[in-house]
């Protein structure tokens, strides 16, 4: 078994090496930072399945990323969803999903413009969220641990993703209706799906996983919808923000949370309002999970 896992990484690193190789003016060394980073957590957290394990799912998921909307995504794509039921460990599944698709993500964040211009596309993108939102939130309440399942619907999302942008058929135009203009297609998406993967790699606990993940899943998009609708005073460090959505997202957080972690609910509800109304240039789907998870984090160890 362990030759396997090895040949397997070895692949995985060779094929990674030739993409980059290949095209030499888009190689992106933080991937290889990223796998030293996931090398040190595996050591931290002595984790049962195996470095070389580790740092092959990573390489997995960055395959992944690298080639969004190709048909190699999409062949990676199914053979992980495949592979997901057989996972013993899916905190290092989500772990190595971040550090994998995090790098991809750099030029995301230096090319794409996220101007929110078109008031009705933004109240019909968050319904949307929203909706899928509550979904999520309601399976994971029922699930003793629902990491495997959100990982199976991440992967599903990105090769549903991958097929809209190969084909061009009335499903993919309708999808292309959701997008801002001057973004990558599917960029919301991977940003909310970095958020979850985080949330999940580095919270240990169901019940506060579940308050993050009501955060970026119900806090966000229903603050954006009220802002839209009802902002009328705008927060004195973000002109862009309203009071009203602000509260919003606090009060939805607050809700979702308290029946699970109880008075706990009330500090991560106000940090994850604040974070989201803060307005920095990383998307706040991910920045409130990397707030959070940090906090959770050192709480636990």
């Amino acid at each position: 078994m362990t030759i396997f896992i090895l040949l397997i990484f070895a692949l995985l690193l060779l094929y990674k090496l030739y993409l980059d190789a290949k095209s030499f003016s888009k190689f992106n060394l933080t991937l290889y930072l990223f796998l030293a980073l996931g090398f040190i957590l595996f050591e931290i957290e002595n984790g049962s399945m195996g470095a070389i394990l580790y740092l092959s799912l990573l390489l997995l998921f960055n395959l992944l990323a690298t080639n969004y909307g190709s048909k190699k995504g999409i062949v990676f794509g199914i053979m992980l969803l495949v592979a997901l039921p057989f996972s013993k460990n899916n905190i290092l599944l989500a772990q190595s999903g971040f550090l994998g698709i995090m790098p991809g993500m750099f030029k995301l964040i230096e090319k794409s413009e996220n101007k929110k211009e078109n008031k009705r596309l933004e109240i019909t993108r968050d319904a949307l969220h929203l909706i899928i939102g509550v979904a999520i939130i309601s399976l994971a309440m029922l699930l003793p641990d629902p990491r495997g399942l959100i990982i199976a619907l991440i992967i599903v999302g990105f090769i549903l993703g991958s097929y809209t942008i190969i084909s061009k058929g009335k499903f993919s135009r309708m999808l292309y209706r959701f997008e801002r203009k001057n973004t990558y297609f599917g960029s919301g998406a991977i940003w909310l799906a970095l958020g979850a993967l985080l949330s999940m790699g580095f919270i240990f606990s169901r019940n506060f996983l579940i308050a993050v993940l009501a955060a970026i899943f119900i806090g966000d998009p229903l603050a954006t919808i009220v802002g839209v609708k009802f902002g009328k005073h705008r927060i004195f460090y973000n002109r862009e923000k309203s009071v009203e959505g602000s509260f919003a997202y606090f009060v939805a957080v607050l809700a979702v949370a308290y029946p699970f972690i109880g008075l706990y609910a009330l500090p991560i509800a106000l940090i994850a309002a604040f974070v989201e109304s803060w307005g920095i240039e990383i998307d706040d789907n991910l920045m409130v999970p990397i707030i959070l998870s940090i906090l959770l984090f050192l709480l636990y160890i």
